[in-house]
């Protein structure tokens, strides 16, 4: 295949070359054009320069028989004019190379001749996240929008594990000045005066030793996240950029509200996220295939088939009124339209948000929808978290732990029931953790167990529903769980090794079985085996045993744990209890022999399958005797393909949205929940009283933002 390459700039350059080497790679012949078609000479005014470089990029193209044409963008005059010039004539097909979400409040002679990535009706284009596909899908819903991850960014493993940190590295120590960087064009003045009060203010594109980075551009946040540094993202002039939510990066738009940040970094070290938005990975999908993906959007392309003339249907079958009438029903139903997902930690370092994240992903690549992030860490009163989450369809409350960890959730869970919007609380605990939390939270506990019956408890696993349906949740709905989907995760070898393997993968701590694990260790002193742990190290009671006849390998990356997997030949996860384990699915994608308990979820989707074993008895002799039978088994290729297909992000994604739209049949609410947030509330002395509220239950802080708050209006 003959592959033409249109480029604008050095940067457009820079991207596509990583296409370049693997259309080469794969034996394609690929031709770089540039506006240098119309040499610098040549008397072409500016306003001929589109309809010149058109006749000459389609002479190229058919005199050297070219197959498709790749275009970084058309939002470029000459982009756009090259897209629509040759979209007849062969496949084009559009490469996002830079960051293109974000809008304008109002349009000038510049952004006023602007395109919006798509416009030109190109076969295919390929986009960074979701969140642009959502945006271009509705916009051109004819047009085959690709999520392929961005060229030099979505490949990079150390961009990955930034994104996924939680982790702030301190610059400096609190009460030592600041170094601020503001990077970007426009009228500073203001923000610099603000900032000056708390270190160094520098004007410069490099970051290389700031303690803290402000800017009014798009393409900064992954430099900065590499590099471990507290981003500002400041609203100047008309240009908004979306609310993204790490734990690192923060919008301000207002000078008073960037000071508030750099004070607080300043004074106690500490630098505050965004309480809402959407994760990075919405806007910057992560895989490590990345041009070999464009690469197949290029070649599958197609061109555009023409609409059917006027009062003609086309040949195939055409849904009739009544079904198409159904069909936006059932769609309804299916898909929200607005969710906030409300929860206590939306990291990638535990397993707790993985479900959702991966949901909510694959939720906005959809089509359009309004998915908002809530962190209740971030809010201070209930009329906060209903504000934020004022107008959304459904609400879903992620983990039990909203219950347990924050004073705020019995009371945030109790007025969305009160204002009777739709609620819903996925859960992931394990008795072990459920029992553990009921003998230390108290009170907390007990209002958790009153709104159980008024809540949609969405389960991942039978067993589960059926131990809080006897606690007493109202028809709980089994929706398990998912991870997200690796591209071509590492198969593990099919024979087993003249050493076998046995891996665990978790936390070390006492209820992942520590101890049942090195004694099954022990027991095998005799077996040419070798035993691995892969996983932080927890809470493990001087009681447990932790044997040196196992290889304990501490955390690594995900990626290298998939690696690890794949050179193992069982994952013998030894955890006393679990209602569905991640660990366990992605074993399945990696057709790896598993090994669990008989009292972990797993058991009910992997029972009779080739390549699984449960043991009965939570002993080292029916551990060990469970491993020794799977060790002469052989995988069920089959079997375990439906077992990934059943938590496949898509999947899923089906079975969430589907359980959310169900109706609740809990008690009716008996009196409308707050409306007015605490900084809105006139009644007289009702700020004072907030103030005095947030500071008897230890929250200074808060406090002293609010007092901040209420004097920039008085003034």
């Amino acid at each position: 295949m003959r592959i033409a390459v249109f480029t604008e700039d050095d940067h457009a350059r820079r991207v596509i070359a990583r296409f370049r080497r693997a259309a080469e790679a794969a034996g394609h012949t690929v031709d770089e054009l540039t506006p240098d078609l119309v040499g610098p000479r040549e008397a072409i005014s500016e306003v001929d320069l589109p309809h010149e470089l058109e006749t000459r990029v389609r002479a190229f193209v058919d005199a050297h028989d070219v197959d498709r044409l790749v275009l970084c963008g058309d939002r470029s005059r000459l982009g756009r004019r090259l897209t629509r010039g040759l979209r007849t004539r062969l496949p084009v097909v559009l490469v996002q190379d830079r960051h293109v979400d974000y809008r304008h409040t109002r349009l000038d002679a510049v952004t006023a001749v602007q395109g919006q990535l798509g416009d030109g009706g190109p076969a295919a284009v390929c986009v960074w996240g979701p969140a642009t596909r959502r945006a271009i899908a509705d916009r051109a819903p004819d047009t085959a929008v690709v999520v392929t991850g961005a060229l030099g960014l979505g490949d990079d493993p150390e961009l990955l594990r930034a994104a996924r940190s939680a982790v702030h590295r301190r610059t400096v120590e609190p009460g030592t000045p600041l170094r601020i960087v503001i990077a970007g064009e426009g009228d500073w003045t203001e923000a610099a005066g603000e900032l000056g009060a708390y270190g160094e203010v520098v004007f410069d594109t490099a970051i290389e030793g700031a303690d803290l980075v402000v800017t009014s551009l798009e393409a900064l946040y992954p430099e900065t996240l590499r590099a471990g540094i507290p981003l500002v993202h400041h609203r100047l002039g008309d240009r908004v950029l979306p609310d993204l939510r790490h734990n690192l990066i923060r919008t301000t738009r207002g000078t008073g509200e960037l000071g508030e940040v750099a004070l607080r970094l300043k004074v106690d070290g500490r630098f505050r996220g965004n309480p809402t938005g959407e994760p990075v990975e919405h806007y910057l999908a992560f895989h490590s295939d990345v041009a070999e993906r464009v690469l197949a959007v290029v070649e599958e392309a197609a061109l555009p088939v023409p609409p059917p003339p006027p009062g003609r249907t086309g040949t195939g079958p055409r849904a009739s009124l009544a079904e198409r009438a159904l069909d936006e029903i059932r769609d309804r139903i299916r898909r929200p339209r607005s969710v906030a997902v409300i929860g206590t930690d939306f990291g990638y370092v535990t397993g707790v948000a993985v479900p959702v994240l991966t949901y909510t992903r694959d939720l906005v690549a959809a089509g359009p929808v309004d998915v908002r992030y809530i962190d209740i860490w971030a809010f201070s009163s209930v009329e906060g978290v209903l504000a934020a989450i004022e107008g959304c369809e459904q609400v879903l409350i992620n983990s039990l732990a909203f219950f347990w960890r924050n004073w705020l959730g019995s009371r945030v869970a109790e007025a969305l029931l009160e204002a009777r919007v739709p609620t819903a609380v996925y859960v992931h605990e394990t008795e072990y953790v459920f029992n553990h939390e009921a003998a230390t939270r108290g009170v907390r506990h007990e209002r958790l167990l009153e709104l159980l019956p008024r809540l949609r408890v969405l389960c991942v696993s039978r067993a589960q529903a059926d131990f809080y349906r006897k606690l007493g949740a109202r028809n709980p709905v089994v929706v398990y769980n998912t991870v997200p989907l690796d591209d071509r995760p590492p198969r593990a070898r099919a024979a087993v090794g003249e050493r076998p393997r046995i891996v665990m993968v978790g936390t070390v701590q006492d209820r992942k079985g520590v101890d049942l694990f090195s004694r099954v260790a022990e027991r095998a002193a005799g077996l040419p085996w070798d035993f691995a742990w892969y996983g932080h190290r927890g809470g493990v009671s001087g009681s447990a045993l932790e044997s040196p006849r196992v290889d304990w390998r501490g955390a690594m990356p995900r990626r290298r744990v998939r690696a690890e997997l794949a050179r193992a030949d069982v994952l013998f996860l030894s955890s006393v209890d679990d209602p569905m384990p991640l660990a366990v699915i992605e074993a399945v994608q990696q057709r790896l022999r598993i090994v669990t308990y008989d009292r972990v979820g797993s058991k009910e989707i992997l029972e009779g399958v080739g390549g699984y074993r449960g043991f009965g008895e939570y002993t080292p002799g029916a551990a060990l005797d469970a491993i020794a039978a799977v060790l002469a088994d052989d995988v069920d290729e089959d079997a375990y393909g439906e077992v990934e297909e059943l938590f496949a992000p898509a999947r899923f994604a089906e079975r969430m949205s589907t359980a959310l739209s169900l109706a609740h049949d809990g008690p009716p609410p008996e009196t409308p929940g707050p409306t007015v947030a605490a900084l809105d509330d006139e009644t007289p002395d009702a700020h004072t009283r907030a103030v005095a509220t947030l500071r008897a239950t230890g929250r200074g802080d808060d406090a002293e933002l609010m007092e901040r708050a209420l004097l920039r209006r008085r003034h």
